[in-house]
């Protein structure tokens, strides 16, 4: 599959794996407090929503972008829709 890179600092790394089937994005936060974090999804896949497979919580996707809050030291995984 693919992997496309969103976010690499310090605190937060975000990235998407995809194959023909399905595309997924993982997002990690190392930090100690809890991050706010915009990505921009490639425009040929048409998002129009983030599904989490952690808690099945739904992420809106406006013009490729969708804005993610994570927890200090922690992490979620989305199916992008």
């Amino acid at each position: 599959g693919d992997y496309y890179k969103l976010i690499a600092d310090e605190n937060v790394y975000a990235y998407i794996r995809s194959d023909l089937n399905e595309r997924i994005l993982v997002i990690l936060n190392k930090s100690k407090s809890r991050t706010v974090n915009t990505v921009e999804l490639p425009s040929v896949y048409g998002a129009s929503k983030l599904v989490s497979l952690i808690d099945g919580k739904s992420v809106k996707v406006k013009n490729n972008k969708a804005t993610l809050k994570i927890s200090r030291l922690n992490y979620n995984i989305y199916k992008i829709q």
